[in-house]
């Protein structure tokens, strides 16, 4: 059994509280929750029946009883909470991305090793059913060869002060494109070559990019990634093979996977127990216990994911330099 404290208490730490509290697992206990509000923090630990309210993340993260923190801060403050968290030895699930450079990313694993806890970001899809399904038919290559991939994602953000504010790390690379990204990386390998990026920046800030367009090979396939935070744009990708297509109905949490081709028209659907934010919980529990870091989303995942996110950057400002 691990008892959870979750630090932050927006958007996120509700979904969080929802789908442990439908789980209703006896290894999951959902303990406490902090914020720099005690009144906020007092009004969410009543909604979902925790034993402690903290009005600050200090004192959350020294709780004994606590094993486990989530940290579902935005992701600018990520580095410092997991800081304090490992501090205070309890392991950690931190939001994605787990923060904002590659620099922060080893910073924080080489603490985390130190004190020999275990640091994990939670990037849900990654331990999904679907997900662990679509690693084994990319493998299996039902269709031939990979061609080429075309994913999009967007959404009508821009009312969100976090997605506007460069303070918060506003931006829709670093909250909508990490799944299309983190989704390359985990089905076709951890090489890549950026060609091309485009980033419109926002129309308030223009050092935050609201609309991008990424051209990216990942171990020489050819990958165009559109993602926008002022639009809808289909959540899907779609897989070009030697033989036919393999069409993702999101670039997060996959529920239906179709394979299309000359004889073949076949679609496989997949429902989680609650809404897939527990399959990280439960397997995270199983690592503490087992004191092993999850392969789901390695160390090395992570931090090939800031890599990228860092080279995205660096390369959209020698472009426009």
């Amino acid at each position: 059994m691990i008892r959870i404290g979750l630090l932050g208490l927006g958007r996120i730490s509700h979904k969080i509280a929802k789908t442990l509290t439908k789980l209703n697992s006896p290894e999951l206990i959902l303990y406490a929750c902090g914020s720099r509000e005690l009144s906020k923090a007092e009004d969410f630990k009543n909604k979902y029946h925790l034993e402690k309210a903290y009005g600050s993340y200090e004192e959350l993260c020294k709780d004994e009883n606590i094993d486990l923190i989530y940290v579902a801060t935005p992701h600018v403050f990520h580095h410092d909470n997991v800081i304090l968290a490992l501090e205070n030895n309890k392991h950690v699930l931190v939001e994605k991305p787990m923060c904002v450079s590659l620099k922060e990313g080893e910073e924080l694993f080489s603490l985390a090793k130190e004190k020999h806890l275990l640091l994990q970001e939670a990037f849900w899809t990654r331990f999904t059913p679907s997900y662990s399904y679509l690693k084994q038919l990319i493998d299996l290559k039902p269709l031939g060869n990979i061609l080429s991939v075309d994913a999009s994602f967007g959404l009508y953000l821009e009312n969100k002060s976090r997605m506007v504010s460069k303070a918060l790390g506003g931006g829709v690379l670093l909250d909508i494109g990490v799944y299309p990204l983190n989704m390359l990386l985990g089905i076709l390998g951890k090489n890549y070559s950026i060609q091309a990026v485009n980033f419109s920046p926002y129309k308030g800030d223009s050092s935050i990019d609201e609309n991008d367009q990424l051209l990216i090979s990942f171990n020489d396939i050819p990958c165009k990634i559109t993602i926008s935070m002022n639009q809808y744009i289909k959540d899907e990708a779609i897989i070009t093979c030697e033989h036919g297509t393999i069409i993702l109905d999101r670039n997060n949490l996959v529920k239906k996977i179709h394979l299309k081709a000359k004889n073949i028209s076949k679609t496989f659907k997949f429902k989680e127990i609650v809404n897939g934010y527990e399959c990280q919980f439960l397997k995270m529990n199983q690592a503490i216990k087992d004191n092993s870091p999850l392969d789901e989303m390695s160390r090395d995942d992570s931090l090939t994911l800031l890599r990228l996110l860092d080279d995205i950057r660096n390369f959209n400002k020698k472009q426009n330099s």
